[in-house]
């Protein structure tokens, strides 16, 4: 991460609940799953933004208009990577539900501008979405139990909203320790140093 991306300058969480999701709508992203999950949690006054686009984004409008949430969901279409720190910052949760995900940036830069995320726990987000600054949902199972995890974690944001602030407080605090720049070089640099002097003892 760049440390200049680093911000916890975020609104105030309120009553309305806003969920966001960044990334492509393709079926392995989860996206439908999500607007599932949206659709049952019920959370009243809660909003969806969805930022992006791909070849699956019909299907998901007709799938949000037949659950009837469509009025609840706001379509941004694809962001230059810029403009996402102030949509982040417009928000209270990152859901990122995807199948599969090799290094999960867009939670990190969620979790940089101290929003929580929820995700399935797999891949690069069972790592960087450390316990307390988020929700990792299992996977496992039948496809309706996997919505009825992700509903349940969204739902408790909402009826512990003190948690959006204290698990985004985490979040923010483990991106700058272990993904800023500056500190990962600090880091090779000793690791460099350590494995010089281990060489010059043998």
């Amino acid at each position: 991460m760049d440390p200049g991306e680093l911000s916890h300058d975020r609104r105030p969480v309120n009553d309305a609940l806003r969920f966001i999701f960044v990334g492509r709508f393709h079926p392995l992203k989860g996206t439908h799953l999500l607007i599932e999950a949206f659709a049952k949690a019920k959370i009243k006054g809660a909003h969806l933004t969805l930022v992006g686009g791909g070849a699956d984004e019909s299907n998901l409008r007709q799938l949000a208009e037949q659950l009837g949430v469509s009025d609840s969901l706001t379509w941004t279409g694809k962001l230059p990577r810029q403009e996402l720190t102030s949509i982040y910052r417009e928000n209270d949760v990152l859901v990122a539900p995807s199948l599969y995900e090799s290094g999960g940036l867009v939670a990190l830069e969620a979790m940089a501008q101290g929003l929580p995320a929820i995700v399935l726990d797999v891949g690069g987000h069972s790592i960087s979405v450390a316990k307390g600054c988020g929700e990792r949902v299992s996977p496992e199972g039948p496809v309706d139990e996997v919505i009825d995890r992700l509903a349940t974690a969204m739902r408790g944001y909402s009826e512990a909203p003190e948690r959006i602030v204290a698990d985004g407080n985490r979040a923010h605090h483990q991106v700058t320790k272990l993904y800023d720049w500056d500190h990962k070089a600090q880091l090779m640099k000793e690791i460099y140093e350590e494995t010089m002097v281990e060489t010059t003892e043998k």
